[in-house]
């Protein structure tokens, strides 16, 4: 980082070296980060240097310190300048004049050092000494010079130790030092081998003596005490010491010192020490001591000599084994791993043949696998022997190296050709892996040759790096395989995440598997719809073709069969020996030598449990070799089989995903339909054609269900070819439709043939496979039945009964909701009804508006903050409000509440006033307006029923007393009575309307003796006096002998020309009666006249005249269920009477007039004959009667003409120039016909 501007950089201030020297009274150093003086104070002075002369600045603390202190000394600094910390301890500090530094001058002190920074650095060491007190400077005693000898000694051998492994220099070394510290004529070191001693170092003796003391010394009386109590022994005068026996001239030796070299760790005697001296009692405790010390040390280098020795051995041990492990370890093929590590085999045992003998596990036989300078080639081409026989057998059982010479009489070999090789030698050592032995490596000679044990050894460890070779080889072929498998199955993986057309990925799948792993065919089986067998889905390999894509293979037989017939896997290594196999070909053909099938399992648990597992199908392999599937395979396939089974899945997901979205599109615009339309029939309309769509049935068909009248009526029915006919014209009552209706329970039928509903002639002919009814519900009450039907084979899963419930529920929301719109509308009319006929009358009668009034009034009079008025309805099942005092809370509560249910329905229940001081505590309240908290409910009376309810409601606890309670009760009982007085005053009025209605429509029937116009003046009446939208007057035609519409009102000219009725259909039941559509009364054209005219409910009356039925007279109704009371029955009645006296009436006015116009005619005819001759004038005349009394349009004479026998006209009226017909002869024509026969024809 740059300095800023105009800021001068900071300079760290120096070391006041006199404060820190002076800053302490006792002996006080500066010292640099290098551990030389700075500066010291004087104190220091004369404790580092006795001459005051000497100079210490610059020179390093080291140089006044005593050796040991000066290697402490530099851990001290260390911790002062790179760990920055504070040390203490005590230093030994000398002369540091050359001439008088010795041990002896040595001075003790404390000292206290720490460092002194400057930034991040250390710039420089304070320390502080205190001198200890100093030893006595008196002159060295000679055993004080004698231990300093023998120190320095000892520190010179210990040196020697650390620097070298030689155990000559070392032995040397100490016997050396021993001569300068103790007095010897002679010494000698023997060191231990094989339980015998060698002499290594001897000083003293003559040529001739050394070789004479060659011999053993194991059994000397002084060498058995020494191994035995390991420990020095000292002889002050051999000649006295009857253990003393010498090996070279006696009396010699006087006095004697024999030391053990002891490992102390291991209690091992490792050799000898022996010193000598001529004179008895040569040495001191002294002498003895510092011997022991040098033993000790002769111990250490002789052990460190022979640890050196076994490790240099170790080493060039593991050497061969490495160039072995590095040869074996260049390749990871088997073969070339083998050849290369027999090669380094024979080389490092030094032989000139051998061989690798492997394992078979399927057959338990030891094969040559690999072989070197066999001189019978052919027989270690072909060598095979079973495990436990032969010497290589042995090697295998045993574990051991089996070591053999000349195989002439070796009663152990399992081939007798081996012998013919002429092997002198051999060694057969079984090479492990991870515990087991995989192999044999045999090492042979044509020479006689001993295999020392070093060489077993290392024969032994190349077996075990070669085992280790080939199970790494093994294991890399296994791993290289699975590779490949996983590589293939990832493969597969990505490919089912890359598409989902399902026959290709199999395609895809078994051309992989076969090509990647050389197998001789791969398929898949996929089970039949009927799970009775499995359909080839597609396969790869040399019986692709012959096969075939059709090929089935049924359940539980062959390899396949059996696994999708158990779920487990199915593994055969020999399929020529297994009777479980199925040839698919003839033999000749067929190559198949192992074979694995694996099924297809598919999960079926659910919620993350694990469920029970559904085969779908199989993977088949087959290989052309015997036991070609290993543990690695079957589960290398059982994963690509898993890999499989998720493709289905994918698959059969997409597949559902695709019907859900189409579902759910489906259900979306079927919602729609239902929201945007109250039609039923286009909604179940809608509803067919979408099952039809989301499904493969052949027909729909919706029934509706009348539960007052308990009859089916049709609702639509859609079939495949789009054919809208119902398969029946009503269902039958012991039919699957009806039972549906009873049962209230969706019903499925598979394989419909068998079942008992379906046994019928007539439902054999429909030929059905399948069929599902479900039932149209709302509120646990049936609406109709649902049916979709399947002529092809097909079975109705659970997801498809989801489906159709889902569509039945849209359906039955429809239907529902078609008879809510039917309903309310209605009572919405009745209302508005009521509503103007209260606006039409007094004040004091309008029950709606006085109650409106009350409730206002209650509520600013009482202070009530919520008052409603309930009504039951007709069905007497729930409570409607009527009228509130607070529109606002309104859409808070329940607007309709059934009757039992909450407190408005209990008091209507019960009859009984109920006051509840905290509605949160009742459990009968329903939750509605959010800020109330009390509720007072009084009934409405009219005699012993009830008719509603008042409901006053408070947002405070306990709101309500007695004295309210009392004042509503009043309140309603004067509602009561207003409403029945109402009631009472409506009825009056309807009938004196209808009365009057009555009178005004019989003088308007009197009036009129036309009887054209006397029909359409009654159609008229009638819909004016029963305010009926339809209807229809039908009189009796003596020329059909059937009722035909004369007039009508509100239906069209269709309806006129086709409704009749048969005389047997209107006299069967003479009387006023209400006739429903879908009752069956009526026939199926009078059924669809009317429903085309949108009429629902029929009013029939008679007509009747003079006990005999003249005619109909029929009101049609467009509400459902539509029943006229008692009093406009007996109207209609009254209304029928006149309608007969006046048709009769008009019947007889029409007759009296045909009969007057026919008495003119013939007064105009007789007339018209006497006034003239002329036949031409006779005929003017007549047709200008004809024309003036009969008023026909046209009329022609056509007369006869004997002479010419022709028929020709003579006189007409009416007919243009050019439509005078030509003469005609007789029997021509109907002219001609009538002349001919004599008879009349019309």
């Amino acid at each position: 980082m740059t300095q800023p501007a105009g800021r001068p950089r900071r300079r760290a201030a120096p070391l006041d070296v006199e404060a820190l020297l002076y800053a302490h009274a006792g002996p006080t150093a500066v010292l640099d980060a290098s551990g030389c003086i700075l500066a010291v104070n004087t104190p220091a002075h004369r404790l580092f240097a006795l001459d005051r002369h000497v100079e210490l600045t610059g020179r390093p603390l080291s140089d006044f310190l005593e050796p040991y202190s000066q290697a402490r000394w530099r851990e001290l600094l260390h911790q002062l300048i790179d760990e920055r910390a504070e040390v203490r301890g005590t230093l030994d500090v000398i002369d540091p004049r050359e001439h008088a530094r010795q041990a002896l001058d040595a001075r003790r002190v404390e000292f206290a050092a720490r460092p002194l920074r400057r930034g991040r650095r250390v710039a420089a060491v304070q320390a502080f000494f205190k001198p200890i007190e100093p030893l006595d400077p008196v002159a060295p005693s000679a055993a004080d010079l004698q231990s300093h000898r023998l120190a320095e000694a000892l520190r010179q051998i210990a040196s020697v130790l650390n620097s070298t492994l030689d155990l000559t220099t070392v032995l040397e070394l100490i016997v050396e030092q021993i001569k300068s510290v103790v007095t010897l004529d002679s010494c000698s070191v023997l060191l231990a081998d094989n339980h015998h001693f060698e002499l290594a170092i001897v000083r003293g003796y003559r040529a001739d003596t050394i070789a004479h003391m060659s011999a053993a010394h194991t059994d000397l009386p002084t060498t058995r005490w020494l191994l035995a109590h390991r420990e020095l022994l000292y002889l002050p005068d051999t000649s006295k010491d009857p253990r003393w026996q010498t090996l070279v001239e006696p009396g010699w030796i006087r006095s004697w010192i024999g030391v053990p070299l002891v490992n102390r760790a291991k209690d091992h005697v490792l050799g000898i020490l022996g010193i000598d001296h001529h004179q008895p009692n040569a040495y001191t405790p002294a002498d003895l001591q510092a011997v022991s010390a040098f033993a000790d040390q002769a111990a250490i280098a002789i052990e460190n000599a022979r640890i050196y020795a076994e490790v240099h051995r170790r080493a060039e041990y593991m050497a061969v084994l490495h160039r072995v492990s590095e040869t074996v370890s260049q390749s990871l093929d088997l073969d070339t791993t083998l050849a290369a590590a027999l090669d380094k085999a024979l080389e490092v045992v030094g032989v000139e043949a051998g061989a690798i003998s492997l394992i078979d596990d399927n057959t338990q036989e030891l094969v040559i696998r690999v072989h070197r300078g066999w001189r019978q080639h052919d027989l270690a081409q072909n060598l095979r022997v079973k495990l436990g026989q032969g010497l290589s057998g042995q090697a295998v059982l045993t574990g051991e190296v089996v070591i053999t010479g000349r195989l002439d009489d070796e009663p152990r070999l399992a081939v007798p050709r081996v012998r013919d090789e002429g092997l002198q030698a051999q060694a057969l050592a079984p090479m492990h892996a991870r515990g087991r032995v995989v192999g044999v490596l045999g090492v042979m000679s044509y020479q006689p040759h001993d295999f020392a044990p070093q060489a077993i050894e290392v024969l032994k460890s190349i077996a075990d790096q070669i085992g280790l070779a080939i199970d790494n080889a093994q294991l890399y072929a296994r791993e290289t395989r699975r590779v490949a498998q996983l590589t293939l199955i990832n493969e597969v993986a990505r490919d089912i995440a890359s598409t989902l057309d399902l026959t290709g990925r199999f395609d895809r799948a078994t051309r992989a598997i076969c090509d990647r792993f050389g197998y001789h065919m791969v398929a898949v089986f996929v089970l039949s719809p009927d799970r009775q067998s499995l359909i080839l889905a597609a396969s790869a390999g040399g019986l692709a073709e012959i096969v075939g894509p059709n090929f089935h293979q049924p359940l539980g037989v062959g390899l396949i069969g059996l696994a999708a017939q158990t779920g487990q896997v199915i593994l055969s290594n020999d399929v020529q020996n297994d009777p479980r196999y199925l040839r698919p070909v003839e033999p000749e053909h067929d190559l198949t030598r192992s074979e694995l099938a694996v099924p297809l399992l598919q999960d079926t648990g659910s919620g993350g449990a694990e469920g029970a597992r559904t085969v779908i199908g199989v993977l088949d392999v087959q290989h052309t070799q015997v036991g070609a599937f290993h543990a690695e395979d079957v589960q290398a396939i059982q994963t690509l089989a898993d890999q499989l089974v998720v493709s289905v899945a994918n698959a059969q997901l997409y597949a559902q995903a695709r019907q859900r979205v189409a579902e759910l599109s489906a259900l979306q615009q079927v919602s729609l339909k239902i929201t945007a339309s109250l039609d039923t029939w286009s909604v179940l309309e809608t509803i067919a054609q979408t099952t039809l769509s989301l499904t493969r049935a052949d027909d729909v068909h919706i029934y509706l269900y009348d539960a007052e009248t308990d009859t089916l009526v049709f609702g639509t029915a859609l079939w495949r070819d789009g054919s809208r006919q119902p398969a029946v014209d009503e269902p039958r009552k012991d039919g699957l439709t009806w039972q549906i209706v009873r049962s209230r329970h969706p019903i499925i039928i598979n394989q419909a043939g068998q079942h008992p509903l379906f046994s019928s002639g007539a439902a054999a002919a429909w030929k059905l496979e399948s069929i599902a009814g479900l039932p149209l519900k709302r509120a646990d009450e049936v609406l109709g039945v649902f049916t979709v039907a399947f002529v092809s084979p097909h079975v109705i899963d659970a997801d498809e009964t989801r489906l159709l419930t889902l569509l039945s529920d849209q359906a039955a929301i429809a239907v529902a909701n078609a008879r809510l719109y039917e309903q309310t509308k209605r009572r919405l009319e009745e209302i508005s009804l009521l509503h103007d006929i209260s606006l039409a009358g007094t004040s004091s009668l309008d029950f709606r508006e006085v109650s409106e009034r009350t409730v206002k009034t209650l509520q600013r009079s009482l202070s009530f903050e919520y008052v409603a008025l309930f009504l039951v309805d007709d069905t007497r099942t729930y409570c409607e409000l009527f009228a509130s005092s607070d529109r606002a809370a309104e859409t808070e509560r329940h607007r309709r509440i059934p009757v039992g249910t909450g407190i408005v329905g209990w008091t209507v229940e019960r009859g009984e006033s109920t006051n509840v001081p905290d509605v949160t505590r009742d459990p009968r309240y329903l939750v509605g307006i959010s800020t109330a908290r009390s509720e007072l409910t009084v009934p409405l009376r009219l005699g012993e029923h009830v008719i509603g309810a008042i409901d006053v409601q408070s947002p405070r606890v306990g709101a309500f007393t007695p004295n309210d309670e009392r004042l509503l009760l009043t309140v309603a009982g004067q509602w009561a009575v207003l409403l029945e007085n109402a009631r009472l005053y409506e009825s009056e009025r309807i009938r004196r309307e209808q009365l009057e209605g009555l009178q005004h429509a019989a003088a308007a029937i009197g009036a009129e003796l036309e009887l054209p116009v006397l029909c359409n003046v009654v159609a008229q009446q009638a819909a004016r006096t029963f305010h009926q939208a339809a209807v229809a007057l039908l009189l009796f035609d003596p020329a059909s002998g059937q009722l035909r519409v004369h007039a009508s009102r509100g239906l069209s000219d269709a309806f006129a020309e086709r409704y009749t009725v048969t005389n047997e259909q209107a006299g069967a039941q003479l009387g006023t009666r209400t006739i429903d559509l879908d009752s069956g009364e009526l026939d199926a054209v009078q059924r669809e006249c009317y429903a085309a005219e949108g009429v629902l409910t029929v009013l029939r009356v008679p007509l009747l005249s003079s006990g005999a039925l003249a005619g109909l007279l029929e009101l049609g109704c467009q509400e459902r269920p539509c029943r006229f009371g008692s009093d406009e029955l007996e109207l209609a009645r009254i209304f029928s009477s006149q309608v007969s006296i006046a048709i009769a009436n008009g019947r007889l006015y029409a007759e009296t007039r045909r009969r007057l116009d026919e008495s003119i005619i013939l007064f105009e005819v007789a007339r018209a004959g006497a006034s003239t001759l002329d036949f031409d004038r006779v005929l003017d005349r007549l047709l200008d009667a004809i024309r003036h009394t009969l008023r026909f349009e046209c009329f022609e004479f056509i007369l006869y003409d004997p002479v010419t026998q022709l028929l020709s006209t003579r006189a007409s009226y009416g007919f243009a120039p050019e439509a005078y017909q030509h003469d005609l002869q007789l029997g021509e024509g109907v002219v001609g016909w009538v002349a001919q026969t004599r008879q009349a024809a019309l």
